[in-house]
C-alpha cells in the first residue's frame, strides 16, 4: 500500500515515486486488484494531479525575474567585458564580473523560457489528461488500462525530468540573486 499526504508531494521526484509505485502494484495485482488499493491509487492520483503547480511554478518565478531584467537590469555584455579590460581596481573588477555573470545567466533562463515553457505547459496538460484517464479506468475495474495511462505519465516525466532540473537550477539561482540583492540594498542604506 502506498500511504500519501498532501506535503508528501513536493518535487517531481515525488511524483516520479508515486507512480512508479502504482505501476509496479497493478503489474503485480493485475486484475486481482482490490477495491481499496483502487481508491488509494486513484486518491494519490487525484493529489498528484492537484499538485500540477508543482511543474509551472518554476516558469512563473522565472518570467517575473525575466520581467524585471528586462525592465531595468539589461546590459549589454560586449560592453561591460570591455571596461572590466580597462579597469584596474580589483574591486571593480570584482563587481564587473559578477555583473557579467549575472547577465550570462539572465540570458540563459530567457532562452530557457523561450524554448522550454510551451513544452512544459503542454506536457502539464497531456500529465493531467493520463492521471484523469487513469482514475476513470480504475473506477471501471480496469487497471490494465489504466497501468497503460500511468506508465505513459511515467515516461513523459522522465523525458522532461532534465528540464525541470534546469528549471530548479535557474530558480534557485534567481532566488539567490534576490537575496544578495535586498542584502545590498540594505548595505547601501545604512550608509
Amino acid at each position: 500500500t502506498m500511504r500519501i499526504t498532501k506535503k508528501d508531494i513536493k518535487t517531481v521526484d515525488d511524483i516520479a515515486d508515486y507512480l512508479q509505485q502504482m505501476i509496479q502494484v497493478i503489474k503485480k495485482k493485475g486484475t486481482e486488484i482490490d477495491s481499496e488499493e483502487i481508491a488509494e491509487i486513484t486518491h494519490i492520483l487525484r493529489q498528484i494531479a492537484k499538485k500540477e503547480n508543482i511543474l509551472k511554478s518554476g516558469t512563473k518565478l522565472i518570467k517575473e525575474h525575466l520581467a524585471v531584467y528586462e525592465a531595468k537590469h539589461k546590459k549589454d555584455i560586449a560592453e561591460m567585458e570591455k571596461r572590466l579590460l580597462e579597469t584596474k581596481d580589483k574591486k571593480q573588477k570584482k563587481v564587473i564580473e559578477e555583473e557579467i555573470d549575472y547577465q550570462r545567466k539572465m540570458l540563459q533562463a530567457l532562452e530557457f523560457i523561450e524554448k522550454n515553457e510551451h513544452r512544459i505547459i503542454e506536457f502539464s496538460q497531456s500529465f493531467n489528461r493520463l492521471l484523469a484517464s487513469a482514475v476513470q479506468k480504475l473506477k471501471s475495474h480496469s487497471p490494465g488500462d489504466a497501468l497503460s495511462d500511468i506508465e505513459q505519465a511515467y515516461i513523459g516525466l522522465k523525458e522532461i525530468k532534465h528540464i525541470f532540473e534546469k528549471q530548479k537550477e535557474l530558480e534557485k539561482y534567481l532566488r539567490k540573486t534576490n537575496r544578495r540583492t535586498i542584502s545590498d540594498l540594505k548595505k547601501e542604506k545604512g550608509r
